[in-house]
């Protein structure tokens, strides 16, 4: 990690909360002070996590998972999440460091109250503009894989270019596509909420149960998308609502997401 005595952010003092939870973001920003933060990307803080996780014990590390995983799949920016988690990260070597226990480093053995509280502070500094970016965050790379890539080449493009037929590059846009889009987007935001508890799970309580229960959910889940879209292209597949130049689809979407990562990977100067 970087300087152990600059990344010393007077945890001590930090304000406790009435319930006994603290969240330091007064401390995380001044670690974003520390010499070399303010230059290292998101995917440098990522990278550097993923070394030093591996020197916590087996038991820290699930723990600290637990947090990683929580954090990264809520409605914060990416930068925000891995800054946090960097930061719990220091605690945990810390407390190992101390030979004390992480709960009492962090002052909670509420690791999930923990996060909540953090992520809840951080979300109250978010403009409006932050906020509705967060939500629809996903958009972009459905439209580019479901929409792009799955329906209009793979599902039209590619059978039509085999049998032979003229393709021309205005793909039809029928009412099919447009309610599986809001299916699959129905399906993400829902996925997303229990994406962090099914990693962890699979991770570090892999037994047989909980990989015949994933795998049943997952099966049973794929089966309704099956069915579903199968009956959704019966019904309205023949209804075209516009057309849209495949090529111009494309491009603009990949711009939309090089956008995003630069948004989500940028050095925040304060």
């Amino acid at each position: 990690m970087h300087n152990n005595e600059d990344a010393n952010l007077d945890r001590k003092e930090a304000p406790i909360r009435e319930r006994g939870i603290f969240v330091e973001i007064e401390n995380i920003e001044r670690m974003k002070h520390m010499e070399g933060w303010k230059t290292m990307k998101t995917r440098q803080i990522i990278k550097e996590m993923n070394v030093y996780r591996e020197n916590l014990s087996e038991a820290n590390r699930a723990l600290f998972d637990k947090i990683l995983l929580k954090v990264r799949f809520s409605k914060i920016r990416e930068r925000d999440a891995e800054e946090f988690s960097y930061y719990c990260l220091d605690l945990f070597l810390q407390a190992e460091k101390e030979n004390r226990s992480v709960e009492e480093v962090m002052g909670t053995n509420d690791v999930n109250q923990f996060c909540d509280d953090y992520i809840s502070g951080i979300r109250e500094n978010y403009n409006i503009y932050e906020r509705m970016y967060l939500k629809i965050k996903y958009v972009p790379m459905i439209l580019f894989i479901f929409v792009g890539i799955w329906e209009l080449l793979i599902s039209y493009m590619i059978p039509n270019i085999i049998a032979g037929n003229s393709v021309s590059l205005d793909t039809p846009i029928t009412l099919a596509l447009v309610i599986e889009f809001i299916v699959v987007m129905f399906i993400t935001e829902i996925a997303m909420k229990y994406a962090a508890k099914i990693s962890w799970e699979l991770n570090h309580q892999n037994t047989r149960h909980t990989q015949m229960k994933y795998f049943f959910i997952i099966f049973g889940i794929y089966l309704l998308f099956v069915f579903g879209f199968v009956g959704i292209k019966l019904l309205f597949a023949k209804i075209i609502l516009f057309h849209l130049n495949f090529v111009f689809f494309i491009s603009t979407v990949a711009m939309i997401m090089l956008i995003q990562d630069y948004y989500d990977n940028k050095v925040v100067k304060n």
